[in-house]
């Protein structure tokens, strides 16, 4: 399954006109939605029970494809836009790991008030034991 990326390398960077010349600056919003298309891709390659090593390389021969017009027109802004993809991609994988981290302590809490429910339980059903026992004894005595 190869990757290609919905887009140009056109829609990587914007232009701005300042003092009569030209600054090109990377697009980070598009580079944000190419690399959610990436990582829709790993998810969609690992989920139908591909290698997704593989998929990153075929990513990245993807990225160099999209990145070799920009860097034969400009060099610094094809690092410049470089720079923001890596950013891009590490800020993904922290927000996974935040989510997974959540995740992880959600279940902790579910689990600690299951066990506590079921401690709670045990206590109340020796408690009411205890009672029947209690007023069975009074009743024997009693008579």
């Amino acid at each position: 399954m190869a990757f290609h990326y919905e887009g140009s390398s056109d829609d990587l960077y914007f232009v701005e006109i300042q003092d009569g010349g030209e600054t090109f600056k990377p697009n980070r919003a598009a580079i944000r939605n190419l690399v959610d298309q990436e990582n829709c891709f790993y998810r969609e390659t690992v989920s139908s029970g591909g290698n997704k090593h593989q998929a990153e390389l075929d990513v990245a021969d993807a990225s160099v494809e999209l990145l070799n017009p920009i860097v034969i027109k400009d060099s610094s802004l094809a690092k410049a836009i470089s720079d923001v993809f890596t950013e891009e991609r590490v800020a993904h994988a922290l927000n996974v790991i935040d989510v997974v981290t959540a995740e992880s302590r959600l279940q902790q809490v579910k689990d600690a008030e299951n066990k506590s429910s079921v401690s709670n339980k045990v206590i109340l059903t020796v408690v009411f034991a205890v009672a029947v026992l209690f007023i069975a004894v009074v009743i024997v005595i009693g008579r």
